[in-house]
């Protein structure tokens, strides 16, 4: 036997299970975890973003059907606001307050955009 090694009896065993039991038991419930309702309105709310972003920055006139890196960087700027590693993780007003960032982002994008005459970007 290892000269380092605890020994338990049976009843102690059983009350440091029950106790770790427990204490895994109270940060689950800490947890917040989404409703399904939350979580219907979060994925409404990242489909109508994903696509105001692929509107904003696909280059149709190159053939490009999406843009999945824009899609990856607002997404990952979303998820760091909300301290989430996934979209499925927000709370509805989350997704709803989401939303509203991209918005407002493609605003400021849109406000700093430089115009040419002629350029299909354009529209």
């Amino acid at each position: 036997m290892n000269p380092n090694a605890v020994v338990l009896t049976q009843d102690q065993f059983n009350d440091l299970k029950e106790s770790v039991r427990n204490e895994i038991l109270d940060q689950l419930k800490d947890r917040r975890c989404p409703s399904l309702e939350d979580r219907r309105v979060a994925g409404a709310c990242w489909r109508e973003a994903k696509e105001l972003i692929n509107q904003r920055f696909t280059r149709k006139d190159l053939g490009h059907a999406h843009n999945p890196t824009a899609v990856a960087a607002f997404s990952q700027m979303i998820r760091d606001a909300f301290k989430v590693d996934r979209w499925s993780e927000l709370t509805g007003e989350q997704g709803e307050k989401s939303l509203l960032m991209v918005k407002e982002l493609l605003e400021v994008v849109e406000k700093y955009t430089i115009k040419k005459e002629g350029d299909p970007t354009n529209e």
